[in-house]
């Protein structure tokens, strides 16, 4: 899915394939939720200013920016392909990495980010978990071509090519 702008204040966001956007904006309001199936692409800049859970079950990248307030929480599953320009202003903000992290093009070694923790966490966020693979084998992230996939019971947004606010 291609979408302009994504802007919101609280409550949840389900995005059952991949994610293309020009921004992401979490404004200030507490409990904000998103979880993006597959892959997350984001042109412009993430921008979150009061707590918010972002779960991406494939890979994540960022273009430009990433910036944070309080109580951010970004949860990969996949690869992390981040900007160099990240700014965190809180230490209650954290990322969490599966996969390979690259900052700026260049793959970190050692990773420099934890990987995703499983369940809820204490900081409130319910994570989806990794998915599983299309192809109904237990072992699919082995898989070349594996794309996380996952089934919820909550609402379900999937419309195309607008531009998003929630409030």
């Amino acid at each position: 899915m291609i979408v302009g702008n994504v802007s919101m204040k609280k409550g949840s966001l389900i995005f059952l394939d991949n994610l293309v956007a020009n921004s992401l904006r979490v404004e200030g309001g507490n409990g904000a939720g998103i979880t993006i199936a597959k892959d997350f692409y984001i042109r412009d800049t993430l921008d979150v200013q009061n707590h918010a859970c972002i779960a991406v079950q494939g890979n994540f990248t960022a273009i430009n920016k990433v910036l944070a307030k309080n109580k951010f929480y970004l949860f990969i599953y996949g690869d992390a392909y981040l900007p160099t320009s990240i700014d965190l202003k809180s230490n209650n903000n954290e990322i969490f990495v599966s996969g390979d992290v690259y900052v700026g093009g260049v793959k970190q070694q050692p990773k420099s980010l934890s990987d995703v923790p499983s369940g809820s966490t204490s900081n409130g966020c319910k994570l989806p978990g990794p998915g599983s693979s299309n192809d109904g084998n237990q072992d699919g992230e082995n898989k070349p071509g594996y794309m996380p996939f996952f089934d919820v019971s909550e609402p379900k947004w999937n419309k195309p090519d607008v531009d998003v606010t929630y409030n």
